[in-house]
């Protein structure tokens, strides 16, 4: 069975405008509107949600993963590791470079795909199961027509958990 959730993404104005106070109201009401998860590419923010929904921690609702999505570099992964991010979106296209990968090591990653065959090959290497599709791979298929669009969704590995970026 497949499902549908709501995540959100935030992305400061400019860096002038971000309150910690702010992100901290809106990352409670998040968790009470019960968003799946919260995404942003900006590190600052990332640890402000991350910090504030780790005050939810045995509540309930409890807390919301809080996803990084902007340019994994080695400084940007070392802060968003220590950070608490639940996961980083990784382009399968690129090559994780080998001393990012215990940096890594408990956040899960989100391989950002253009392909199935990337999904399928990234499922038989036993790098991961989930997946951010891409703007292109989304375009590229017709979901305007019901056939279509099942023929696409049928060719999904049953095993990849998919999200969609809309």
């Amino acid at each position: 069975p497949r499902g549908a959730s709501i995540g959100v993404e935030y992305e400061p104005a400019a860096a002038s405008s971000k309150s910690s106070g702010d992100i901290s109201i809106l990352s409670m009401q998040l968790r009470k509107v019960k968003a799946a998860a919260i995404w942003t590419k900006d590190v600052d923010t990332l640890e402000c949600f991350v910090k504030e929904q780790s005050s939810a921690m045995g509540d309930f609702p409890g807390p919301v993963p809080v996803i990084y999505w902007g340019v994994p570099d080695a400084a940007s992964l070392d802060r968003v590791a220590e950070g608490g991010a639940s996961a980083v979106v990784i382009d399968y296209a690129q090559t994780l470079d080998a001393s990012m990968q215990p940096k890594l090591e408990n956040t899960g990653i989100i391989w950002k795909v253009s392909s199935v065959e990337q999904m399928q090959q990234s499922i038989d290497n036993n790098a991961g199961d989930i997946f951010l599709l891409s703007e292109s791979l989304l375009q590229s298929t017709n979901f305007a027509d019901i056939e279509t669009a099942k023929e696409s969704l049928s060719a999904i590995p049953k095993s990849a958990v998919t999200i969609a970026s809309l």
